[in-house]
């Protein structure tokens, strides 16, 4: 379970803005996918939103954008989106959506034919795949949006890259979106017992009167040693609330409801704790980390190992693209492990998209 954890506060309507959007490319995929020839009747308003601000945000000139097609613009959008996805998932939402040359000019049903002999998987796994890399793709497409509504920052003298963080993304614009945002979570990642735990502390902040719940969302990526087979992940409420809901959107996302304890009024903050849990003999991946999708003021990680079998290597993952963690980990920086077998990574103001936690080999 060693979870890229993903976090988005999300309403419980399943009518939030991530959920349309993954509706709308769910249609989308249908028939010749991209390629459709009655393309513009087939976007869906989320779609045709992202498309407006693409357009908007796009440098070049006004003759150039007259010459560019809908078409065009699509392909490129979804292109950037699908170059976000884990490794595995990027060749199932492409062949899906018709963007794979190898796959293109088909219907939905020839494609996920084509990707079940290239993938070397039967149809219903495709189609859980599929469903896993619509989610993230929305996911991903809502962070391309809110990296283009970011207001530009007044120039100044370039950052010593020795010493300088990245600056919190766009926290006024992100804020009055979302419902909370996190001041600050801590991770320990128990990688010493029999099977992994892991222990989060959130500080969550409301950004409007009478926040009563959030969601907690998660990916679990699976372990290459498990080519097969289901994956659970379990979440305790340990203080701060009551878990009501357990949602699976996908075969690796995970949504947990957590109820609050009282209305929290704008500007109040709480804390939860919770642990997750794989089932028992479930193999974990070999990372964690977090790869926040709305505000974040501090991202705190501590792994700890048995000293009587430390890791060949634990490397670190500090504002990378989420798939370079399924990568081979040579040109990550290195990270040294006290003699009992902890390390203490973070990150101040960690970037709206981007991955940060460690990896390691055991």
């Amino acid at each position: 379970m060693s979870t890229t954890d993903r976090f988005r506060p999300e309403s419980m309507s399943s009518g939030d803005e991530a959920g349309r959007l993954r509706a709308e490319l769910g249609r989308l995929c249908r028939g010749r996918g991209a390629t459709s020839v009655d393309l513009r009747a087939r976007l869906g308003p989320e779609i045709d939103e992202l498309l407006r601000i693409h357009r908007r945000n796009a440098s070049r000139s006004p003759t150039d954008a007259d010459e560019r097609s809908p078409r065009s613009d699509l392909t490129t959008l979804l292109a950037a989106g699908v170059a976000r996805l884990p490794a595995d998932l990027r060749l199932v939402a492409a062949a899906a959506l018709g963007l794979e040359p190898s796959a293109q000019g088909r219907f939905l049903i020839d494609r996920i034919g084509w990707l079940t002999g290239r993938i070397g998987r039967d149809e219903r796994t495709v189609r859980r795949r599929l469903g896993e890399a619509l989610a993230l793709l929305a996911e991903a497409l809502l962070v391309l949006r809110d990296e283009a509504l970011a207001p530009a920052g007044p120039p100044g003298p370039p950052p010593d890259p020795g010493t300088a963080r990245p600056a919190r993304d766009a926290p006024d614009a992100q804020d009055a979106r979302d419902p909370w945002y996190l001041r600050r979570m801590r991770s320990l990642v128990r990688l010493d017992l029999p099977q992994p735990e892991v222990y989060e502390e959130r500080v969550v902040v409301a950004t409007r009167d009478g926040l009563e719940s959030v969601v907690l969302s998660a990916s679990l990526p699976r372990p290459g040693s498990q080519a097969v087979g289901g994956r659970e992940l379990h979440a305790d409420v340990l203080s701060g609330g009551l878990l009501t809901a357990r949602e699976r959107p996908s075969e690796s996302l995970f949504r947990f409801v957590v109820t609050l304890p009282r209305p929290l009024a704008a500007g109040a903050d709480h804390r939860l704790a919770v642990r997750l849990t794989l089932a028992p003999g479930q193999a974990m991946a070999d990372y964690y980390g977090l790869t926040p999708l709305t505000r974040c003021d501090e991202f705190q990680l501590r792994l700890r190992f048995s000293p009587a079998s430390p890791p060949t290597g634990v490397w670190l993952l500090d504002g990378v693209p989420p798939r370079i963690a399924d990568d081979d980990p040579s040109g990550l920086p290195a990270v040294e492990l006290d003699r009992v077998g902890e390390c203490l990574l973070t990150f101040p103001a960690p970037r709206l998209g981007r991955s940060h936690g460690a990896r390691w080999q055991l």
